[in-house]
């Protein structure tokens, strides 16, 4: 057929020296890493609050969508944000907040909140973390490793536990990814 022929042409033409010189067109495919935790009782606070965190990290964007949902806190919520990165594998405390939550609800004893934060954003970080980390992109890599490894939590502050009425360790997301429709 003449479309076989002109393949076979193309191909005569691209090789040079016993090498066939191909070109595909790059496209960047995102890897997206999944993370996941439960939202359980402070240690030392009486709560029947409950949640659970699902993060979504894009490395061709550099982004990470955060979801949020929590219900029958003891008291109104403050505020919330990520800490990071502790010492220990699903264990400890950490220093100041890494990552603030926008958009999450204050003055509510349940809610939930989606937010997408740009990691090569300062504004995405805590002051005290970016300069715990020195820059914005140390600050992003040694978040993205707290959570591979595990050493970042969530935590959710209230009137009545000011220090954190829930919080959970956020895991690699083993499951398999849902399908695309």
């Amino acid at each position: 057929s003449s479309v076989l022929s002109g393949a076979k042409a193309i191909a005569s033409a691209l090789l040079i020296g016993g090498t066939i010189l191909m070109s595909a067109p790059q496209s960047s495919v995102a890897a997206t890493i999944a993370y996941d935790g439960n939202l359980t009782a402070v240690t030392g606070v009486t709560t029947t609050g409950r949640g659970e965190i699902d993060l979504l990290f894009d490395d061709v964007a550099n982004t990470l969508r955060i979801s949020v949902n929590f219900e029958d806190l003891a008291s109104n919520s403050l505020f919330s944000h990520l800490h990071c990165c502790t010492s220990t594998i699903a264990g400890g405390t950490a220093g100041p907040a890494s990552i603030e939550i926008p958009g999450f609800p204050v003055g509510a004893r349940a809610g939930s909140v989606i937010a997408t934060l740009d990691l090569s954003l300062a504004s995405s970080f805590s002051s005290a973390f970016l300069a715990a980390n020195g820059s914005v992109s140390a600050a992003a890599a040694a978040l993205i490793q707290a959570l591979n490894t595990s050493r970042a939590y969530f935590n959710v502050h209230t009137e009545g536990a000011p220090a954190g009425e829930i919080s959970g360790f956020l895991f690699l997301d083993k499951s398999p990814p849902a399908p695309d429709g």
